[in-house]
């Protein structure tokens, strides 16, 4: 999951909140969560591009794609989002297991850190 070799898109996770609590982490770290709680992630654009966000898989537009080894991938849509600016990613895990986020270009595939999720099941 190394970074994607563009010249002109980048991206880092910033702050990360969990169910409403900062979870604390650095570059590389996992974190982790209960099935359908609520995260939220910081992606901040580190690459000279403007990430164009839409609401339809158009090509060249900037998504999350989150994979689970046992699950078909599912894709958060993201704002248009300049140079240096962060927008705000909302996501609920949705089964138990290693999910990788990453940041996706329509069309071209992974760039910039990935962040994995360790999704568990309450125990009730």
């Amino acid at each position: 999951l190394a970074p994607a070799p563009f010249q002109s898109v980048n991206a880092e996770w910033g702050a990360v909140v969990v169910e409403g609590k900062p979870a604390a982490r650095r570059p590389g770290d996992r974190i982790k969560a209960f099935v359908k709680q609520s995260v939220q992630m910081e992606l901040i654009n580190t690459g000279p591009a403007m990430w164009d966000g839409s609401p339809q898989k158009n090509l060249q537009s900037v998504w999350v794609k989150a994979s689970h080894p046992l699950r078909d991938p599912q894709y958060i849509q993201v704002l248009r989002t300049g140079f240096g600016k962060s927008c705000r990613i909302n996501w609920t895990p949705s089964d138990s297991g290693l999910w990788t986020l990453r940041p996706w270009l329509w069309d071209t595939g992974g760039f910039g850190e990935p962040l994995e999720v360790e999704a568990h099941n309450r125990r009730e």
